[in-house]
């Protein structure tokens, strides 16, 4: 697994060497491997934006699209990004690749939560602040 940001430094990208492990009967790759890759690739996104592991997440929901079959033997390629901010979550949108087609793509929506009290917790101005500049700077390069 490697992890870099070069070419668009607000589009993460990671990639991720198949498990024979992770395969199926048919010799795909298994449905529940695409958690724990888009799980991989908001790893990799919070590494780049660091600030992110001091707050306090939790994921509260991941839609995944299958888009195509993918197989053991070639590497997968994983792009996140912030999609969208609220005002106590936000979303972080991935697409995975193998051999530069789609194979799938997954949207989490993280909130940050007060653990004492049980409910979520709004951004502060700084928090918010930082999350809508890196919104912004992707819009930019769509």
């Amino acid at each position: 697994m490697s992890t870099s940001n070069t070419a668009t430094p607000h589009i993460v990208s990671t990639t991720i060497e198949p498990r024979y492990c992770e395969t199926d009967a048919y010799g795909h790759i298994s449905n529940v491997t695409f958690a724990a890759w888009i799980e991989h690739g908001r790893a990799s996104f919070c590494n780049h934006y660091k600030e992110l592991w001091d707050w306090s997440l939790i994921l509260v929901k991941l839609d995944i699209d299958y888009c195509a079959e993918t197989f053991f033997g070639s590497d997968v390629k994983i792009d996140t990004y912030l999609e969208s901010v609220g005002n106590s979550s936000f979303i972080v949108q991935t697409q995975l690749y193998q051999n530069d087609q789609l194979v799938a793509k997954g949207k989490s929506v993280l909130v940050q939560y007060d653990f004492d009290n049980k409910k979520s917790l709004p951004f502060r101005e700084n928090q918010k602040e930082y999350l809508n500049n890196a919104l912004h700077d992707i819009n930019q390069l769509t």
